[in-house]
């Protein structure tokens, strides 16, 4: 995907803070936080990359980190692998999502200088997403120009990403994966309603706007069905290893035929 003309706006605000700095040092060792007065103001984590705003007795920072896997994590994951392969089961996760972060972490950046939590929080975000764009790290992305919404993986959750004119970046962290991929589509379908607005429409040639809007509601419903579909495979393999009521039941509270029922849980058994 091309985000030429977002990438620019993605830079930091703040002002670099040489690593000599005292404050670097003191934001470097987590462990001195609370009886120096460091305050977590708010954070992101997505695929070994983690950015956060911080309140310190020297003012606002925004910390950029890394995590990598040890040797040691990286066996333990292959021997999990391997271990849930031998009973039929496929790990298809990341490293992350399987053993946990990286225990080899690294602070990679302080920046300082903001005036505000609020111009502080938004640099995380600008830096967390245009990490996350940089690297190809994202699960989804869809927009228009500078305008996108971005759904990345992070070891405990997703963050939903949104920019707005003016480079503004909204960021939702939601830890289930099926609502985490619906709350991405109801900020895609925001995004259409917004870029399709009478005021909008006008900076569009003819017909765009009819083309914005149903590319983004398209891969929005796609992005969830797809989720849903995978979601789905999982409750009803589950159900079909311990039922909490007969498959009549279900079929018939379900709305649906319970031959179609009974076939999607035994496809989802094998």
């Amino acid at each position: 995907m091309d985000f030429t003309t977002l990438l620019p706006a993605l830079e930091p605000r703040g002002e670099w803070l040489d690593s000599e700095a005292e404050l670097v040092k003191l934001m470097e060792q987590d462990e001195r936080w609370e009886d120096e007065g460091v305050d977590e103001v708010d954070s992101y984590e997505a695929s070994g990359v983690a950015t956060g705003a911080f309140r310190t007795p020297s003012g606002l920072v925004v910390g950029v980190r890394k995590f990598r896997h040890t040797e040691e994590q990286k066996k333990r994951g292959d021997e999990l692998v391997e271990k849930y392969r031998t009973e039929g089961i496929e790990l298809k996760a990341p490293l992350a999502n399987i053993v946990g972060p990286g225990e080899d972490t690294e602070t990679v950046a302080i920046y300082g200088g903001y005036d505000s939590e609020d111009a502080a929080v938004q640099d995380a975000r600008r830096i967390m997403l245009r990490s996350v764009i940089n690297r190809d790290v994202f699960s989804q992305a869809v927009g228009w120009n500078a305008e996108v919404v971005v759904l990345a993986r992070g070891v405990d959750a997703f963050t939903i990403f949104r920019t707005h004119p003016g480079y503004r970046v909204d960021a939702t962290v939601v830890e289930d994966v099926l609502l985490a991929y619906a709350q991405y589509a109801e900020a895609v379908d925001a995004l259409a309603n917004d870029l399709t607005l009478y005021d909008r429409m006008r900076e569009f040639p003819a017909m765009t706007p009819k083309i914005i809007d149903a590319w983004l509601r398209r891969e929005s419903a796609q992005a969830l069905a797809g989720q849903a579909r995978v979601s789905l495979e999982g409750a009803l393999r589950a159900f079909s290893y311990q039922p909490s009521m007969s498959v009549a039941d279900l079929a018939r509270s379900l709305h649906t035929d319970r031959g179609n029922l009974s076939r999607l849980i035994s496809k989802a058994a094998k």
